[in-house]
């Protein structure tokens, strides 16, 4: 199975989801995947898990998730979503995923009717628009807690 796994970096971000991208990424890939990781940024943390499956991650960076993409199929694209909102970031994944002639999955790290039901501070659901556009064709949703997973099946739909 042919999987890339597509998610934004920077110089100085140890971000939980990042991280947990690139366990999923080298896990697969030891598992006997072929597995791609597209990032704008090398991983800060990179060196923490490369001996999980010493070079059998290929690496693409790219500024801007159109340029320099990989060209060639992959079963599953991988989206690891940002906290913030990234409209261009979320329209290359898409047309990336059409080009590649793959199927999307959404890594779910947090649902906006679970953040909002929890978090002393709500945000605008908007900032989860393109979480939910992403499964609108029948992508897939990896769950990361089975709580996330309970509050996932109401906030995402798809037809």
């Amino acid at each position: 199975m042919r999987i890339a796994v597509v998610g934004t970096n920077n110089d100085n971000m140890y971000s939980g989801g990042r991280y947990h991208a690139l366990i999923m990424a080298y896990a697969m890939a030891r598992a006997g995947m072929e597995v791609s990781f597209i990032t704008n940024k090398k991983p800060k943390f990179f060196d923490d898990l490369d001996p999980l499956a010493p070079g059998q991650v290929k690496y693409y960076f790219t500024k801007n998730f159109k340029a320099d993409m990989p060209t060639e199929q992959f079963d599953f694209v991988i989206l690891i979503p940002t906290g913030i909102f990234q409209p261009n970031f979320y329209e290359a994944v898409f047309e990336f995923t059409r080009t590649a002639r793959a199927r999307l999955a959404l890594v779910n790290f947090e649902s906006g009717n679970w953040f909002n039901e929890v978090s002393p501070a709500p945000r605008d659901l908007r900032l989860w628009d393109y979480w939910q556009r992403s499964i609108m064709n029948g992508g897939l949703v990896l769950s990361s807690l089975r709580i996330s997973q309970d509050y996932a099946k109401s906030f995402y739909q798809s037809p």
